[in-house]
């Protein structure tokens, strides 16, 4: 019976220590300058305007109910980027990113925010105004 609350007590630490070590690396990623991106995400990076690349996974339940959040915003802003993690882990590598969904906000070719997880449409539109 110990044995098991030790198993279980060790899963549920390392379960929450992961989950703090995240956000601890997140929060490090503020203030870092955005390089050498390519395609139309590293254009608008470098021309120095305020841009918000969204981080997904397909297989992520919670990206499946942020993306379309995200495709709206795409529609309305040209600086809206949508990033498959599975398909371009260097532009992922790039900015930090860790979890999906995870949402950097950029201006200036720097890393304002960092946000992991799913966030309202309200919250994302704060950011592009």
């Amino acid at each position: 019976m110990t044995t098991a609350l030790y198993v279980v007590g060790g899963v549920l630490l390392l379960f929450f220590g992961m989950q703090f070590f995240v956000i601890w690396k997140s929060k490090r990623s503020k203030g870092k300058k955005i390089e050498g991106l390519k395609g139309q995400i590293g254009k608008s990076v470098a021309n120095s305007g305020r841009v918000l690349a969204y981080f997904y996974s397909p297989s992520c339940a919670a990206c499946r109910t942020q993306t379309p959040v995200v495709e709206k915003l795409q529609s309305e802003f040209s600086n809206v980027f949508k990033v498959n993690v599975a398909d371009d882990l260097d532009t992922a590598r790039a900015f930090g990113v860790m979890a999906t969904p995870t949402t950097a906000i950029v201006n200036g070719g720097i890393v304002e925010e960092l946000l992991i997880g799913a966030k309202t449409e309200k919250e994302l539109r704060s950011y592009l105004h």
